[in-house]
């Protein structure tokens, strides 16, 4: 990597630390309002998978531990939660790897030049592979067909765009690959998240 590449790279990842600590920090501030309105209103109190939740005032208890659940269990990205690790297994290769195994993660199954590496995940129903073949199942379409060309979007797409979920876009013949940038143990890490069909 040259000087200009590596200064372009290093650049990005700063971008990209930048932008996730600015979301943790909007998440901060959203949590610090929800205990001051909780404060304010003496709520109800539900315990969920060993979590106390407050209820407020005209919420109903089961909607609030749904909404709980459903958002703990899409946002499961801590990588020790991720099941088995697998390395040294690229590309295409890694798809089908990780489909026959069912669980797991693979490291590095992807790269690209601007942004390094990007670890495929088994996932679950809200992110992962598994995700990916849920919704394209929900859609009635061929799912080894529409994974084809994973490895090809991800490594040849154009232009990463930033979406409204703080998440990187990656486009190319048509579909997008969805990328998470997560900081684990002061490592930043890239994971697929999503694989879709371009929206109208």
């Amino acid at each position: 990597m040259d000087l200009r590449t590596e200064n372009k790279y290093m650049m990005f990842l700063i971008k990209v630390m930048f932008d996730k600590l600015l979301d943790y920090r909007r998440q901060i501030d959203e949590l610090k309002a929800k205990v001051k309105i909780a404060n304010d209103s003496k709520p109800d109190w539900i315990t969920v998978k060993g979590n106390h939740i407050p209820v407020g005032e005209g919420e109903n208890k089961q909607d609030v531990a749904k909404e709980f659940v459903e958002s703990k269990e899409s946002k499961q990205s801590n990588l020790d939660d991720l099941g088995p690790e697998y390395t040294k297994i690229k590309g295409q290769d890694a798809i089908r790897f990780l489909l026959k195994q069912g669980k797991g993660w693979v490291r590095d199954a992807f790269t690209r030049d601007d942004i390094g590496g990007i670890s495929l995940i088994w996932g679950n129903d809200g992110m992962g592979l598994r995700h990916i073949i849920k919704r394209r199942t929900e859609q009635d379409i061929d799912t080894n067909e529409f994974l084809r060309d994973l490895s090809e979007v991800i490594e040849k797409g154009g232009n990463i765009r930033k979406n409204e979920k703080g998440r990187f876009e990656i486009r190319y013949n048509g579909k997008v690959a969805v990328i998470e940038p997560e900081i684990t143990n002061g490592k930043l890490t890239f994971l697929l998240t999503a694989f879709k069909g371009r929206e109208p």
